[in-house]
């Protein structure tokens, strides 16, 4: 039985942690949909066809051999169910054939994310290539090492008055059991941003289509304040 001082020392040794990005204890993971919100930043680049990796049956949408790819950093924030960073490098959107239909959306190559709960539930539920990673946030931007070597800076700003919008979001991935489809509803205030890489290095291959990107244009989407509704998965037909 514990003596009164050691009742004590342990009720004061309770401390209640603020949740903010990064630090979500683990724990199970909620059932989707999430009701999230945060910030982000979305880089448009032109990617190549021929550095493409891509699953069997995924075909991109491309133009005469070149693609739009998306570099997206995003912070989850309270009242999110789990509040963590999130880097995502998304080369190109693709089309897959399911039950005579269409489905068009896009391909993640990699997902950095500092939350273990969230790694989890994006590889159960949505088939998401979650790999941890930590993030340093400063006045200029945002940097990445992740876990499995890759080092990426991110700089980022704007001054620019937002405007309300909204948007539907979409990713296929492959899994054991078929394709796995993503669907995310957002609204939020987007703007136009500076955004540029100032670092980067990985010697992981799927990394290629990156390297040989080039970007559209000097600007990016800043999103200061988003709502995201994340979609249960859907599994697409063979």
């Amino acid at each position: 039985m514990k003596s009164r001082a050691a009742r004590g020392f342990f009720r004061a040794s309770i401390v209640l942690v603020e949740l903010r990005p990064g630090n979500s204890p683990p724990k199970p993971y909620p059932a989707p949909p999430w009701d999230t919100s945060g910030r982000a930043v979305f880089v448009p680049y032109v990617t190549r066809r021929r550095d493409l990796e891509l699953p069997r049956g995924f075909e991109p949408v491309a133009l005469r051999g070149r693609c739009v790819g998306l570099l997206a950093y995003v912070v989850y924030e309270p009242p999110s169910p789990l509040t963590y960073h999130e880097l995502i490098w998304m080369p190109c959107m693709v089309r897959v054939r399911s039950g005579g239909r269409a489905f068009r959306g896009y391909f993640v190559s990699f997902m950095y994310v500092d939350d273990e709960t969230t790694l989890r539930a994006g590889r159960e539920l949505w088939s998401l290539p979650k790999t941890w990673a930590d993030f340093s946030e400063s006045d200029a931007g945002v940097e990445i090492r992740a876990h499995d070597g890759t080092r990426l800076e991110l700089e980022y700003g704007s001054r620019l008055p937002a405007l309300r919008a909204k948007s539907r979001m979409a990713t296929l991935q492959s899994s054991n059991a078929g394709v796995v489809q993503f669907r995310a509803e957002m609204s939020g205030a987007v703007r136009p941003c500076r955004a540029r890489v100032s670092d980067f290095a990985s010697a992981e291959p799927g990394w290629k289509s990156f390297q040989s990107a080039r970007r559209m244009g000097p600007l990016g989407a800043e999103l200061t304040r988003f709502r995201s509704l994340m979609l249960a998965p859907n599994l697409l037909e063979a």
